[in-house]
């Protein structure tokens, strides 16, 4: 299997769970790896985005690791439903980007 970079970029967005707000003007820095010649019936490439968010303690952890979801809407307006992964801002993107 290959694994390749495929975008990398970094900005400042808002995450959110469902509709409600929980931190505005987070600093935020992901990447896309396509993994390429997966085992198995299916040849298509599969995509994961990882990276960090930037946050300010472990109020922070506590209140951003509750939620099943997070959304976390980008600079450009696309918006990645995510999850909180560790206590340093690792999130994982769960699927691809949504467009603006």
């Amino acid at each position: 299997m290959t694994r390749h970079l495929t975008e990398k970029f970094s900005g400042v967005g808002d995450i959110y769970s469902g509709e409600s707000l929980l931190r505005k003007a987070v600093a935020y820095e992901l990447e896309c790896w396509s993994d390429e010649g997966r085992q198995g019936g299916d040849n298509a490439p599969s995509v994961g985005i990882r990276g960090t968010v930037a946050i300010g303690g472990i109020g922070e952890v506590t209140v951003l690791s509750g939620p099943d979801n997070l959304i976390l809407k980008l600079e450009d307006g696309r918006r990645l439903s995510s999850e909180m992964t560790g206590t340093g801002g690792e999130i994982v993107g769960r699927g691809a980007l949504q467009p603006a």
